[in-house]
């Protein structure tokens, strides 16, 4: 062992010698945390709210949260700024005499500009009320989805419950068979039964055996769902607690609450955004009001000033009276060129704008009467999916009410049933200890006890699921 720890430390670095135990730090606190939990109901539960289904219709609300936060920043002014650098080679304009030249010209361009919507008929007003609507719309959504993995789980945990109990039953009913061979067995080296009883009775004890690998395999196959439901490991040592008398329900007093539900409030939310999409639509038909302003600046190497000492020169302009003796000269000063510095240029072209920008909607291709008639039908339709939501709410109380009522009525004349299967299979057996009944006929009515039991314990746990499912929709979720 040490000298695995030392061929450890020699080839992994102390940082990842580090990781390595964190990592076998939490496999093995993962492992004990799923061998040591017993699931309740009301645990499962609150484990499916970390599904990543759930966290993904989440990421829905954060990005209607982005776009809330966006519309909201359209109400402040916008502020952009530009930087352009131009070369021009041969003929071009010299933009400070606005003169063509045959030169290589280096300028530059600086603006600052701000922008901000005045009016634009409220449209970014009831965007934001859309968009707030909306995330509650998905909240409301996520909470459905969360209602609907846990009535998956729930089903699927009744379903573990039945089988299990379904498995004890059956084992003590395997057990008697092994009894009953292990006395035929007996009779048979007597003399008093039949090889073809013995037949029979291994028969029977592997039929129920083959019965006991099909309900663990109904097991398993519902805990491996029901951990893909809550999203934790596959665990073969899953343990649930439930207490069979946690529900109470008068059947008479079950009413089912609309407003209660997510799926209705998510439909209300669903009508406001369509009716806030409707205002906005409207508002495109308003004229759009933008205040702009601004700054500018530019450099060029072409903008020259003078420097140096002046230079007195003459320029001939004619003669006086046309006398070719009287020359006329005038004085002027040159001097020498330079380009005007850097900074000096950006200060002395500053120039600042504001301007008020109207935009009148006339003619845009029907666009805005076709967006404001897509919104009308919209709201029609959110007032119709509404309707159908409720419907189908009703409906599906409606159906569970009636199951429960079903299978509650069953499970009492199934009790009363396998209580007389039993007594009479009982007298049956001692018909057959006494030798005066058929092993046929007993088989017979051992196996209508062992299918009683297991209709009994199904219509249970079908009972129980209905009951919280009832409880579900007089609460409006889990």
């Amino acid at each position: 062992m040490n000298s695995f720890v030392n061929k450890l430390f020699t080839t992994l670095n102390m940082s990842n010698f580090n990781f390595f135990l964190f990592l076998c730090f939490g496999l093995l606190t993962q492992n004990i945390f799923c061998q040591s939990q017993k699931l309740s109901l009301e645990k499962c539960y609150s484990i499916i709210k970390n599904n990543p289904q759930v966290l993904r219709q989440k990421y829905t609300s954060d990005i209607n949260a982005a776009t809330l936060e966006q519309l909201k920043a359209n109400r402040i002014p916008s502020l952009n700024g530009s930087v352009t650098q131009n070369i021009n080679f041969g003929r071009s304009i010299d933009p400070f005499t606005n003169q063509f030249v045959q030169k290589q010209i280096l300028s530059n361009n600086f603006s600052l500009n701000s922008s901000l919507v005045l009016f634009n008929g409220l449209q970014n007003n009831w965007l934001i009320a859309q968009n707030q609507h909306a995330i509650k719309a998905n909240d409301y959504a996520t909470e459905k989805l969360i209602n609907d993995l846990c009535a998956n789980a729930a089903n699927l945990y009744f379903e573990i419950l039945m089988n299990n109990e379904q498995l004890k039953a059956l084992n003590i009913q395997i057990e008697n068979t092994k009894i009953q061979l292990e006395k035929t067995q007996k009779l048979v080296k007597n003399g008093t039964a039949t090889e073809a009883n013995l037949l029979q009775l291994e028969a029977q004890q592997l039929n129920e055996e083959n019965t006991i690998l099909n309900l663990k395999s109904k097991i398993s196959i519902a805990k491996n769902n029901l951990c893909l439901v809550m999203n934790i490991p596959y665990d073969t040592t899953l343990s649930l607690d439930f207490d069979t008398t946690s529900l109470s329900l008068n059947i008479k007093d079950a009413q089912l609450t609309y407003e209660n539900f997510p799926q209705i409030k998510e439909s209300n939310e669903r009508i406001r955004i369509a009716y806030y999409s409707y205002r906005a639509s409207k508002g495109s038909q308003m004229p759009k009001l933008v205040l702009n302003a601004g700054v500018t600046t530019v450099y060029s190497n072409q903008n020259k000033e003078n420097f140096g000492n002046a230079v007195n020169r003459f320029n001939f302009t004619g003669f006086v009276n046309n006398d070719v003796n009287s020359p006329v000269f005038l004085p002027y000063q040159t001097y020498d060129k330079r380009t005007v510095g850097f900074y000096n240029q950006l200060d002395q072209n500053l120039s600042q704008y504001v301007n008020l920008q109207l935009q009148i909607p006339i003619f845009n291709n029907k666009s805005v009467y076709t967006s404001i008639k897509k919104s009308v039908i919209n709201q029609k339709t959110s007032e119709l999916n509404k309707q159908i939501v409720q419907r189908q709410l009703e409906a599906d109380f409606n159906q569970i009410k009636i199951n429960y009522e079903n299978s509650l009525g069953k499970f009492l004349n199934t009790s009363k049933q396998l209580d007389f299967n039993k007594r009479y299979y009982i007298t049956m057996e001692k018909r057959y200890d006494a030798g005066i009944s058929d092993l046929f006929v007993l088989l017979i009515e051992k196996n209508k006890v062992i299918n009683t039991e297991t209709e009994l314990l199904r219509l249970k746990y079908e009972a129980l699921f209905y009951e919280k499912m009832l409880d579900f929709y007089m609460k409006g979720g889990f």
